[in-house]
């Protein structure tokens, strides 16, 4: 087995320069158009005095101009990164094309997780939810927009399914898990769906049942993650499979952050009682807790452990 070599500053360096150049015009795009709708604003407001009848129009006017000036963006977007990376295989092209659109999934995800916080919190306003589930698919369909097209005037067509249906074919198990864990709450206690109220039984012994029989589920779903791993990417490099390995648990790691902005709202607002406050935290720690010992398992039983150690080990030498 091959033992990657210790990232150096320059390395890292160089990727930060890189993941700029890529990203810029993404981030000069939403830019535009924020300060555009903010724009808008006013314009509604003098349309409201002047024209009232035309503010249905105004709005179709605001959406073409959307659509026109994204357009022309993709084409910038991909003229530059043809320019920065045409003589590359088609593999890397489509690797920095999803690259390139990652402010646009940052900002998905964001509305994602309040989207889902908005479903749990009956402080929420049916405006701010509303916002919260169109942000949500809105940038949905701009991402998967931004990719079809990108790829299209790029002419990598042809690497536009195995990119797209990566993250889907690595995160699978884990949201199938998920889901069977949570049908087995809402089967053993439908009341603890409800934000906290949990049943008398389940307070006592409930807990302990649904513990048992989700570790079960836990330990043969990590089994089955390493051996479908090593399927797929065993004859890979180190990294390729340390890379693999660490993307397959995104969807913990997409709860966990929906449990720290609970936390984050309990803190901030003075109304959220303590029931709020310990679901939480104990959410939180414990989603930490199977990320990183789902890591741990994955990278012990794929024979990666050995390699990290002494990528460490070698840190510390030559820090020394």
């Amino acid at each position: 087995m091959n033992i990657p070599k210790l990232i150096t500053k320059k390395q890292l360096i160089s990727f930060g320069l890189m993941l700029i150049s890529v990203c810029w015009p993404v981030c000069v795009f939403i830019v535009l158009c924020t300060g555009m709708f903010l724009a808008f604003d006013y314009v509604l407001l003098w349309l409201d005095e002047v024209a009232p009848w035309f503010i249905g129009g105004a709005w179709l006017s605001l959406l073409v101009a959307y659509i026109a000036l994204g357009i022309a963006f993709i084409l910038f977007s991909a003229r530059w990164l043809r320019h920065l990376y045409g003589s590359r295989t088609a593999q890397i092209q489509g690797r920095i094309a999803v690259l390139s659109g990652l402010p646009f999934y940052v900002v998905w995800l964001l509305f994602v997780v309040t989207s889902i916080y908005s479903m749990f919190d009956p402080n929420i306003g049916g405006a701010a939810a509303f916002f919260s589930v169109a942000g949500f698919l809105g940038f949905a369909l701009i991402s998967f927009g931004y990719l079809l097209l990108l790829f299209f005037f790029m002419g990598i067509r042809e690497q536009i399914v195995p990119i797209v249906f990566l993250p889907i074919r690595l995160c699978w198990p884990a949201c199938v898990l998920i889901g069977l864990c949570l049908v087995i709450l809402c089967v053993l206690d439908p009341a603890s769906l409800g934000f906290g109220q949990v049943t008398p039984w389940f307070s006592g012994g409930g807990w302990l049942l649904l513990l048992s029989i989700c570790l079960i589920l836990y330990v043969a779903f990590t089994f089955f993650s390493v051996r479908r791993l090593r399927g797929l990417y065993g004859s890979q490099t180190v990294q390729v499979q340390g890379s693999m390995a660490t993307l397959s648990g995104l969807p913990f790691y997409a709860i966990c952050l929906l449990f720290l902005l609970i936390i984050i709202n309990a803190i901030s607002d003075p109304a959220v009682d303590n029931g709020a406050m310990f679901f939480g935290v104990a959410g939180f720690a414990g989603f930490v807790l199977v990320s990183l010992s789902y890591l741990l398992s994955l990278f012990f039983f794929l024979d990666l452990l050995r390699p990290v150690a002494l990528l460490i080990s070698n840190w510390r030498v030559r820090k020394s």
